[in-house]
Order: C-alpha cells, then structure tokens, then sequence
C-alpha cells in the first residue's frame, strides 16, 4: 500500500512539476483553447524540466525533487492569478475529449504490455536502470569517478532520459516501475502533442483527430521499448507545434527554443533531424513568401545556445576534441557489416537495426504479404507477424492508402499552399531518412530505422487529411458515417491489431539470458525470484548481473570505486574475507551467475562451494547459471 502511494504521489508530482515550469515558459502566451494550454503548456515543461536538470548537473547542483517543485511553484503563483481553468463545451472540445481517449487507449496498452512480466526486456532498459538508480541516489548526471565510464546513458550521453526518471524515482521508489509507467506514459503524451499540431497545421480539429487516431494505431509510431528516444521523439511534435508558431507569433520563440533544446539534451541524433525540419521550414517559407523568417531564425541560434550552455559546451570541454565527445556521448562506433541487400557505401550512420534488415521494401510500409491470399486477412495483412521491438516497422496497408490519398488531395485540392507544400516537404524528408544511405538516390544515413516513428508522425497528419476529405466527399450524412466506421475498422484490422499484438506480447529479458543452448530458464528464474525479496542491498559479481539487480529493484553501488575494485578482485578473495566486506558494506547477498564464471573466474563454481562450506553464508537460490547466498 505504501508504495502505491509513492508512485501515485510520483505521477503527480511530474504533472505538476511540468504544468508549473510550463507556466513560467509560456507566461506570455495566450492560447486560444484551454485544453490546449493544459497539454502544450505541460509538454513545455517537461521541456523546461530536462534543460534545467542538464544545467544544475553540470553545475553540480544536486537534483533533489524538492528543487524542481520549488522552480514550478512560482509559474503555478504567477499563472492562477491571470488565466480561467474552465473548458468551454464546443465542437473542437468534443474532438480533443476523443483524441484525450485515443491517448487513454495508447496509454492502456503500453502498459499492459510493459507490466505483463516482471523483467525488463531487451537489454537498452538495463542499462538505463543502473543510470535512473545512479541520479536517485546521487542527485547527479555526471560520472562519479575522473577518467572512468561507468554509464552508458549518462556523461557524455545526453542525460534527460534517465536524469528526469532519476529525480522522480526519488519519489515512487521503484527503478522497474518508474521506467516502466513514464515511458509509457511519455510515448502516450506524444499522441495529444499530435493533436494539437495538426489541427493548428490544418486549421481543422476532425483531421487533427483522424491524425491522432492513425498514429494511435501505425506500429511504427512508438512501441513500448524503454529508451531515450521515446522522450526525444515526445518531445518532437511539441517542438514542431512550437516552431510552427513561433514563427507568427514571437511570444512562442521561448518554448520552442527550450523544446527544441531539450531533444539535445535527449538524443543528438533526433535533435539533428529536429533541426533539419527546422532548416526545411525556413527555406520553405523563405522562397514561398519570399522573405526570411527572422523568428524560426532566432529560434533555430537559441536552441544551439541553450543546449551548448545546458550540456554540450561543458562535455566538449570535458572530452576536449569532438573525436573523444563522440566515442562516448554521440551513439554507436563503428558500422559492422551490412545486410546483402544494401548495395551502397553509407554516408553518415545506419544504426544496427538497417545494417541487419536490409533495403525498407513496399511490404515494410504496407504490411503485406504478397505471397499470401488476401482470402487469409491475418497473414495477409501481417497481423501476428514478427517486428522489431524498439523501432517497428510498417504504417499498415489501409493508412498507407490514406496517406496516397491525403496527399493527392493535398496536391489537388483547395488547402492553403502553404500547408499543402509543408507537410508534403517534412513527409518527403521522412521518407528519404527512412532510405537513408540504403538507396544510390539517398546515400545519406543518420540512424534510418529512427525515421520511421518521425515518418509515422508526419504521415499521420497527410493520412488524417485523406480521410477527412474522402469522408466529406459523401453528400449523405449517413453515408459519410459507414465511410467513416469501415476506414476506422479498415485501419484497426490492417494496423492496429498488429501494433496491440506486438505491444502486448512476451519480450525476452535480453542476451544475457541467453547461452549455448538457447534461452537460461534457470538463471532468469534466479533473477526474478528477487523480486520476491524486500529492496535491499544485493552484490552482483558480474557486471551484467548488477544491472539485474537494479532493474529489479534493489541496490547495489556499482558505481563506487571500492566497489568496483572489489569485483575485480574477487577470484582472489577468500570466503572470510568476501563476507567481512559485505557485512560492512551492509549487502545481504551476493549472486554468482555464468558470466562471472565464463568472464571472470574460470574456478568460480569451486569459489561457490567454498562459501557454502566455510558457514559464512546461506543458500537463497542455486541452478547452474546462478547461485544466490544470503550473507
């Protein structure tokens, strides 16, 4: 019971905490809708709440809780003296109460699907347990001890994931739940961002909520896979709407330079692509209404400056070349082998994921297979099929449709040029990033696979605008329901039953729980049989293993220098002298499993059963891949 106080406490504290600094960023703002100043003003403060966490961090502030709530108490006083918290009942209303259920919907199954079983799954979400567990404890995003890197996602990685879960952690107490509920709830919250941005593109609340549904059902636009990119990519459509605003209105340039800024100090390479929408925009709008939009020029120079000021002036400084910054904080090193059907050198990056699958076919956009008949839907349209897990591929064959025809009635019909130009311009962009550095026309790669949520995103809004206009093409009012009913189905079927199927199914814990001989039932058993224990200080002996620890809720310092050396030293160590360390350290188990015996001590079963003889310690759990003892 106590806990779910915590973390109930948790989610509000977030909310507030975003909704308040929100009010301080966007003070000079005047939405025109209520529910759009609750959403987009809580989206820039999750913003405000990232760029401040990178600053105080290398400022070396620590980052309490009580800090950021302090910060966000002010907007919260300044904002209830001058604004109504009342929502009129309209049309457009009656639109976003609908899209707030699509995100309900979004939000039920990524957690249902996340919280299934009690491990996290693949092997990103380990390493970012260690890093949340690190900033909860420490109240800091910079590695503790000069000249070693313990973290992969912290010091020069760009530290907002892990460093925002890290502060609210400090509330909820819980390292699995945390990741598990925010991640979900981030990649949710980027549906109502949508919203918004598409109905101030299209001027029109129906496509915004077409739009929202689309994405809400494309498998490639977000799955529940926890890793920084589903704050980065959250955080892109409210950088988009901002932009987009800022552009007529200059009290918007605040917000979009501290969002855009945020997605530096998430992930570099989502920051890049944000800034070549951005550069798109401004050329855009330059040769269509022949002038230079000098806000979007002030928003992309702030957005540098603030995320050089908040993170990467300090890690440049820190690394001291470019060479050095990236081997540490800008993502993979260097490219393995490519897949066969890649015929081309790449210029820039293709990420793991496109150097293993290959060239994106027509049957990735569409998911279909040809090979089988249409008479045999669910194989047909790919419903149970095999995805990826972190970036699923594939629109779904009835949007993909809609998406040809959104923008064919975008090219021919009566909309504004200049909303038909920009969104026909950023989709293009998507989809010659999706054929990055695969294709002799697109040799240019920057993390391809990443595209497809980006593609997913701006294709939704083109797909909205397809459906809206077929479904007012219909004179009859009844016949435009039976169209509007059979494409929603038509896009449940062909999309969204295999985007729930992915989301909601069994993902494998990861490769170290994989050996020789397939999957070790023994030792993930082991592992989450600690789940069974109350939180307490558990020693891992392998480096892996800690990550298990700490994903599972328990503490281990692993990133303290005695204990450090202490593992490396522990062949070497003598029963009396292992447990008189862990007592003093105030552990209580100590868990040996096969990477300690394969990478660390060849003589480690021998080393298990003189801890058992000597009397020093008690056997909690014991299979070949893992040995839990009770100090």
């Amino acid at each position: 019971m106590y806990m779910i106080v915590q973390q109930i406490l948790s989610i509000i504290f977030f909310l507030f905490v975003s909704y308040g600094l929100g009010a301080l960023l966007c003070k000079r703002i005047n939405f025109e809708k209520t529910q759009e100043r609750y959403v987009m003003q809580t989206g820039a403060g999750i913003a405000l709440f990232v760029v401040l966490l990178s600053l105080f961090g290398v400022l070396r502030i620590p980052l309490y809780w009580q800090l950021f709530l302090a910060i966000s108490m002010i907007g919260i006083y300044f904002e209830h003296k001058s604004v109504s918290y009342k929502v009129p009942i309209k049309k457009s209303t009656v639109f976003f109460l609908i899209a707030f259920l699509i995100f309900l919907f979004s939000f039920y199954m990524y957690t249902k699907g996340a919280f299934s079983y009690p491990h996290l799954e693949d092997d990103d979400p380990w390493g970012h347990a260690q890093a949340v567990s690190y900033v909860t404890e420490e109240k800091s995003i910079l590695e503790p001890i000069e000249g070693r890197q313990i973290f992969q996602y912290l010091d020069a990685y760009p530290p907002a994931f892990d460093g925002i879960l890290g502060v609210v952690n400090q509330i909820s107490s819980s390292v699995s739940w945390t990741l598990k509920f925010f991640n979900a709830l981030f990649i949710s919250l980027s549906l109502l961002f949508l919203y918004f941005l598409a109905e101030h593109i299209t001027k029109k609340s129906s496509i915004a909520l077409a739009s929202t549904f689309i994405a809400s059902m494309t498998p490639a636009y977000f799955s529940h896979f926890i890793w920084g990119h589903s704050l980065a990519l959250m955080l892109f459509p409210l950088s988009l709407y901002y932009l987009v605003r800022s552009k007529e209105n200059k009290e918007f340039i605040p917000a979009a330079s501290v969002c855009g800024a945020a997605i530096f100090v998430t992930s570099i390479d989502e920051a890049l692509k944000l800034m070549l929408f951005l550069a798109a925009y401004l050329v855009f709008f330059t040769i269509f209404e022949k002038k230079l939009s000098l806000n979007t020029v002030l928003v992309g120079f702030l957005i540098v400056i603030i995320a050089t000021v908040s993170w990467w002036g300090f890690m440049l400084y820190k690394y001291e070349t470019l060479s050095n910054l990236r081997k540490v904080g800008f993502g993979e090193g260097e490219e393995g082998a490519y897949h066969p059907s890649i015929k081309i050198k790449p210029i820039g990056v293709l990420g793991s994921a496109t150097r293993q699958h290959g060239v994106y076919t027509i049957r990735d956009f569409f998911l279909i297979d040809i090979s089988k008949s249409i008479f045999s839907p669910k194989e047909f349209f790919l419903v149970d099929s095999v995805n990826m897990i972190n970036v699923p591929l594939g629109i779904g064959f009835a949007s993909m449709i809609l998406i040809i025809v959104g923008a064919i009635f975008l090219i021919y019909g009566n909309e504004k040029k200049s909303t038909k130009y920009l969104l026909l311009t950023w989709l293009a962009i998507a989809f010659l990033g999706i054929h990055g550095g695969t294709r002799w026309w697109q040799p240019f790669a920057l993390f391809p696979f990443r595209f497809w949520i980006i593609f997913g995103m701006i294709a939704s809004i083109v797909g909205g605008y397809g459906i809206v206009s077929l479904i007012n093409a219909a004179k009859s009012k009844n016949v435009r329901i039976i169209i509007a009913i059979l494409l929603v189905f038509s896009i449940f079927y062909t999309s969204g039953l295999h985007k729930f199927s992915l989301n909601t199914q069994f993902w494998a814990p990861g490769v170290g729980f994989f050996g020789d001989q397939g999957f070790l039932q023994d030792k993930y058993a082991g592992f989450v049989s600690l789940k069974n224990i109350p939180s307490t200080k558990i020693f891992a002996t392998s480096e892996g293993g800690s990550y298990y620890v700490l994903g599972l809720d328990h503490k281990s310092c692993d990133w303290c220098n005695e204990v450090i050396e202490f593992r490396s030293q522990l062949p070497n160590k003598s029963p009396a002298e292992i447990s008189q360390w862990l007592k003093k350290n105030e552990y209580e188990y100590i868990i040996y499993d096969n990477e300690y015996y394969t990478y660390q001590d060849p003589n480690g079963k021998q080393k298990i059963n003189e801890l058992i003889e000597s009397g020093l310690f008690g056997v909690a759990y014991t299979q070949e891949n893992i040995v839990i003892l009770k100090v």
